[in-house]
């Protein structure tokens, strides 16, 4: 989520993208649950059940409960701004730049919706 803050030159530009593409490629066929957290989540407790719990481990784990939310909206908001500043750089045309943000922040914005039971 800080890539564009320590980036220096492009070496690691395509890298970064395949991450973020294969992150959003999961959410996009799996509809429920991010395959990073999927794996976190296996790793903690071999009997967990695919989409039964949508929470992620290593906020929960490394932050105290009051500042979690924080961090959560701190995450989008960085890693959105990354997105948008990477397509800038490799001047991606606004109707694919849109709708690669809007494919990040829908399963976000669905897990953020089903926390505050609105339907």
């Amino acid at each position: 989520m800080f890539y564009v803050f320590v980036r220096k030159s492009n070496i690691y530009d395509t890298l970064y993208f395949i991450a973020i593409c294969s992150i959003m490629i999961s959410w996009f066929f799996t509809g429920i649950e991010c395959i990073i957290s999927f794996w976190e989540k296996i790793c903690l407790d071999h009997t967990y059940e695919y989409g039964t719990n949508r929470s992620l481990p290593f906020i929960h784990y490394i932050f105290p409960e009051t500042i979690t939310g924080g961090i959560l909206i701190s995450i989008t908001i960085f890693t959105t701004y990354n997105l948008y500043i990477m397509m800038s750089l490799y001047k991606v045309p606004w109707p694919i730049m849109i709708t690669i943000l809007v494919t990040y922040l829908n399963p976000i914005l669905g897990g953020i919706k089903e926390k505050l039971n609105i339907k």
